[in-house]
């Protein structure tokens, strides 16, 4: 889990071997984020943004904040853009509760 303490609007990473996959902590334990439902990873057709727990979102990986993310917009305006959801194709199952 990330070193210092999270605070709405922070940028955070689950650190892969390869990549760093980036969410928005939202605050109370939950992470906003652009991701496939589960089981289907490799579906980029089934991405969408997603509401998930810090847990879920870690997925058993080192997690950190991303400070070198220069600030334009106050926190809750990053949580509100976050949110914001755009997907042509929404799915219903998995992987966290979709953001309509």
């Amino acid at each position: 889990m990330p070193t210092r303490p999270l605070h709405p609007g922070d940028i955070i990473f689950a650190q892969d071997i390869l990549y760093r996959h980036y969410g928005v902590y939202e605050g109370n334990g939950k992470v906003i984020d652009f991701s496939a439902s589960a089981g289907h990873e490799t579906d980029a057709g089934d991405a969408c943004i997603r509401e998930k727990s810090l847990e879920a979102f870690a997925n058993g990986r080192e997690c950190g904040v991303d400070d070198s993310v220069e600030e334009k917009f106050s926190p809750n305006e990053t949580v509100a853009r976050a949110r914001h959801c755009d997907c042509a194709r929404q799915k219903e199952e998995g992987g966290g509760e979709k953001i309509e």
